[in-house]
Parts: C-alpha cells; structure tokens; sequence
C-alpha cells in the first residue's frame, strides 16, 4: 500500500532546480522499472544548504527509520549507498 510524505523544500533557486531534476530522475527510473545509481554531491558549507520540513500529514518522522541520519555527522568518511526500493 502506498504512504505519502508532504515535505517543503527551502533552498536557493539554482539549488531548487538542481533537487528537482533529482527527484525527476527517481521518478523516471520508477515509471520505467530500471534502476540506476545517481551520483549525488551535496556542497553543505555553500550553495547546498537545503532544509526541509514536514508538512502535516503523511508519514511522520516518528515512522521513519532515523538509524543511518548519524552517519552524516562522521566527517570525512564516505556514505553507504541509500536504497530507494528493493
């Protein structure tokens, strides 16, 4: 059964765009039934300074698996790759 997830998205224009051709090329791969690696770099010190809120309905933080978010803090270290499916 399929959840949804209301989230704003708060960045540069520029930025905005960029997320945006992101979440287009998820959605092409699912319309598609393929599945693709995406490189993403996230320049979090510049123009990269991205926020998001949840809005009210949908899955709510509470629901969600938060056990990997630490990961972020390790600098320098790589990330593991993030599955969106199976």
């Amino acid at each position: 059964m399929y959840k949804y997830i209301d989230i704003r998205v708060i960045g540069l224009p520029d930025t905005l765009f960029d997320f945006g051709r992101l979440l287009k090329i998820i959605q092409k791969c699912g319309e598609r039934g393929t599945c693709r690696k995406i490189p993403v770099v996230v320049d979090g010190d510049g123009s990269g300074k991205l926020r998001f809120q949840l809005l009210e309905e949908g899955i709510q933080p509470e629901d969600m698996d938060t056990s990997k978010t630490d990961l972020v803090e390790t600098e320098g270290k790589v990330l593991e790759d993030i599955w969106i499916g199976d």
